[in-house]
């Protein structure tokens, strides 16, 4: 052999063990990292599903062990559902984050092709097990909650209904109330999501409704329970989901084959009087009672119509329209207005704090991250129908045409309600102003007509300000008259630094004004105003007597009074403008009859000469004006040097005094700046 042959013999035979311990190593190292016990994700869902189906196939059609809930806790079946929807968790989520189409992972496969759903129904079966009724609910709501589906499968949408007619109807449902309504709220979620292949599989075609259609099991099995303590949210929330699916089917069901308006209607009703059933314990006059009157509690009221004000957002047009004119009828118009014409003043003030509540701020808005701003009611035609109804407007004037106060509809109510304005109990007269300055602010054109209308519906005011609007500029020069009036008095009465945070002031009133030119635009004529009642005062003939007596009133009154007057001269409405802020309307008026103007210059002179029999009045109005509150409080508990309880209130009430002139002052030039905005009155033309 020669040489060269060996040599090549030689170097193939390397080779040959050279690659035979590359494949040796490759071998050696996968074992290492495998690991010979080492399954996949879907032979690990199979062993926790084989374990718990031999679990559920043990149990069935014995008789009732003596401690079924001991018994799943020892064979551990809380936790093998709990890792088996792990394993699917898992799955979904990483399928989503490399956004692959989840129904292809091998575990979501495995759930479907073995049947596992039809084995959770299978445990749910055995119903006298609280314990295991409830982790099954949660293990199907998890599963609800894939992002994969399950209920496009229609074997698998049908057999979650029969899970949910189960536990609808099972004698042991009090007991797991609460994740008994968690699941009815994943289920309508989906159904929403989906409704063209989920509504015929929830819309039941067994169970007719006397002929005239198929009754919507899910909606009517969540309105049997969203008043439960226990799982009452789940249920509205479910049912707010499906008010949001634009159906017929749905609408039809909702109007004609459930009772989920009436038995809404019913909860404000209830919740209206377990708010007052503390003030109903303890009737009296507000002198025998005080401040030590029981508060209401009206956070079931409130949380009543915080649904109905949901259910008007979502619902279809016929739904919500349904739902108001029964509101109106059988609880606005019987139980609130009775409630608040009939009764003793302790009652009559707790109805007027509840009702103003509607229109405030919501603490749950305010309490987000970001804090948001909103009151607890938010949609307009719900909270115009609850003003119409408080200040007099028949129901036959919802529409289009002219308010007119009627003594049996409303009118009597707005008359009562003015009357207490000037009660002789302060807490009585302030619950009514505060509830005055919330229906001021909402901007509805009819509850302004009948608040405004009967005075400038008088015909001496209507012919003084149907002079000034004949003239081109007689809304513009309103505003300077005013704004003068206002810039003379800060001078006059005392010689005053321009205060702190005037910047702040003129925002703010900018914002107001702008808010309200906005909601206000569309009506900006005299029309629709009420005819007055012979014989009955008016809201503005109160407000501005009211106002007149300043120096009378407590400092929580003229608190609330100042802030209604700041309102009412903000409107755009021209002949409401006129009346309020001309000093050349104001100078055509007969002497019976207040105009702003003369309150005004009324309070001026009783201020200047009641300041001059303080000593050092001067000095004392600066300090209690600049310290503001600190001051004020200084005063009231002897620290300072104000001695008599008489000075003290009129110090404090020369300093609100102060406070409207400057916020009048504010809001006219802000609203002479939204004027030209808007081209209003011939300005910025």
């Amino acid at each position: 052999m020669s040489w060269l042959k060996a040599a090549g013999q030689y170097a193939n035979n390397a080779i040959k063990k050279a690659d035979d311990a590359l494949k040796a190593a490759a071998t050696a190292a996968a074992a290492t990292a495998v690991g010979p016990d080492t399954k996949s994700t879907r032979a690990i869902l199979k062993d926790h599903v084989t374990y718990i189906r031999s679990f559920a196939d043990a149990m069935l059609g014995k008789e009732r062990h003596s401690d079924y809930d001991k018994l799943a806790l020892n064979y551990r079946l809380p936790e093998e559902l709990d890792s088996m929807m792990q394993l699917l968790e898992a799955e979904n989520a990483f399928a989503q984050h490399m956004r692959e189409d989840p129904s292809k992972g091998p575990c979501t496969m495995y759930f479907l092709e073995d049947n596992v759903m039809e084995m959770l129904f299978q445990l749910m079966q055995l119903d006298h097990s609280v314990a295991l009724q409830k982790c099954v609910i949660k293990t199907v709501i998890r599963a609800l909650r894939l992002r994969y589906e399950l209920l496009d499968n229609g074997s698998v949408a049908r057999l979650v209904m029969q899970m949910a007619e189960r536990l609808e109807y099972s004698p042991m449902r009090a007991q797991y109330a609460l994740t008994h309504c968690e699941f009815l709220y994943a289920l309508c979620d989906k159904v929403q999501r989906n409704p063209a292949a989920l509504l015929p599989v929830v819309v039941s075609k067994n169970v007719n409704t006397g002929g005239m259609g198929h009754e919507f099991l899910l909606l009517n099995w969540s309105i049997q329970h969203f008043q439960d303590p226990a799982g009452g949210e789940y249920a509205q929330r479910g049912i707010l989901s499906l008010l949001q699916i634009s159906d017929q089917r749905v609408t039809e069901a909702v109007c004609s084959h459930s009772g989920l308006i009436e038995r809404t209607v019913r909860m404000v009703d209830l919740g209206f009087h377990s708010a007052l059933r503390e003030i109903d314990a303890n009737q009296g006059a507000m002198d025998e009672v005080g401040s030590k009157r029981n508060k209401p509690d009206p956070a079931p009221f409130y949380a009543a119509m915080r649904f109905v004000d949901n259910v008007v957002k979502v619902a279809e047009g016929k739904v919500a329209a349904q739902l108001l004119e029964v509101l109106d009828a059988n609880f606005l118009r019987q139980t609130l207005r009775k409630r608040l014409m009939v009764g003793s003043e302790v009652q009559h003030v707790g109805v007027m704090e509840i009702v103003r509540g509607l229109f405030e701020p919501d603490p749950l808005l305010m309490s987000q991250n970001p804090p948001r701003n909103g009151r607890r009611l938010q949609q307009p035609q719900l909270i115009s129908l609850i003003a119409k109804v408080l200040v007099g407007v028949p129901s036959s004037a919802r529409g289009d045409g002219s308010p007119t106060p009627t003594e049996g509809e409303g009118g009597g109510l707005l008359s009562t309600l003015i009357e207490r304005v000037d009660s002789m109990n302060d807490e009585e007269s302030v619950a009514a102003l505060h509830l005055f300055a919330s229906l001021v602010d909402i901007h509805d054109e009819k509850v302004m007509a009948m608040l405004v209308g009967p005075t400038l519906a008088r015909p001496e005011v209507a012919a003084a300000v149907q002079a000034e609007l004949q003239r081109p500029k007689g809304c513009a020069e309103a505003i300077d008259s005013l704004e003068e009036r206002m810039q003379e008095a800060m001078k006059g009465l005392v010689k005053l630094a321009p205060p702190e945070g005037l910047d702040e002031y003129q925002k703010d009133a900018i914002r107001v004004v702008s808010v309200c030119f906005r909601c206000c635009e569309l009506w900006l004529g005299v029309e629709g105003a009420a005819a007055p009642v012979e014989g009955a005062r008016s809201f503005v003939d109160v407000i501005l007597a009211k106002l007149s007596s300043f120096f009378r009133n407590s400092l929580q009154v003229n608190l609330v009074l100042t802030g209604i007057i700041a309102k009412l001269i903000t409107y755009p409405s021209p002949a409401q403008h006129l009346f309020f802020t001309s000093q050349a309307v104001a100078a055509k008026l007969p002497p019976n009859i207040l105009s702003l103007h003369r309150v005004i210059e009324k309070l001026d002179k009783d201020a200047a000469s009641r300041m001059a029999s303080v000593e050092d009045g001067e000095g004392k109005l600066r300090a209690a004006r600049e310290g503001c509150a600190k001051a004020l409080s200084k005063a009231a508990s002897g620290d300072d040097d104000i001695d008599d309880a008489k000075e003290q209130h009129l110090l404090q009430t020369v300093v609100v005094l102060l406070e409207l002139r400057l916020e009048l002052l504010c809001r006219m030039q802000a609203k002479r700046q939204c004027c030209l905005a808007w081209k209003l009155y011939g300005m910025g033309r």
